[in-house]
């Protein structure tokens, strides 16, 4: 019997989120990449911290045009403003409008709801068992990455 090997069976997942978040997303006119940069910074700027375009390129591990697409993108959609820093003219600080205010939270009531569809075959402990292993394998893939 040939080994299991973990990429594809995530790879399949991911297709399935993916095309599943986008179907969701049709109607407010974003992508998957764009409703995740909405969610990180509304989640830091509601922790106080302020988020630059770098900041974003860190936590999507994208490139700087990549993400200065989808910003220029999620601006042109009236999702998110770019302010000049007082303290530094050529970096731009990212935050989020009203019409991104509303869309996360009728957003999040349908990802919370079709991940309890995803999940409700497995009891809480296997819940918290399956994100436990996954933040491992995230932390081990990151800890390779950087002995590379």
């Amino acid at each position: 019997m040939d080994k299991r090997r973990i990429g594809p069976t995530i790879k399949r997942i991911h297709w399935g989120l993916d095309k599943k978040f986008n179907d969701y997303l049709k109607e407010y006119d974003l992508t998957f990449a764009q409703a995740n940069i909405l969610r990180f910074v509304k989640s830091n700027n509601l922790n106080g911290k302020i988020v630059t375009q770098r900041d974003i390129e860190k936590y999507l591990n994208a490139s700087n045009p990549t993400v200065s697409g989808l910003l220029d993108r999620l601006e042109d959609k009236s999702y998110i403003r770019r302010i000049i820093d007082d303290k530094d003219a050529r970096r731009r600080i990212i935050v989020t409008t009203e019409k991104s205010a509303n869309f996360d939270v009728e957003m999040m009531a349908k990802l919370d709801s079709f991940q309890d569809l995803i999940l409700q075959d497995l009891s809480l402990k296997q819940q918290d068992e399956l994100f436990e292993m996954l933040d491992m394998i995230t932390k081990r893939i990151k800890e390779i990455e950087g002995g590379m």
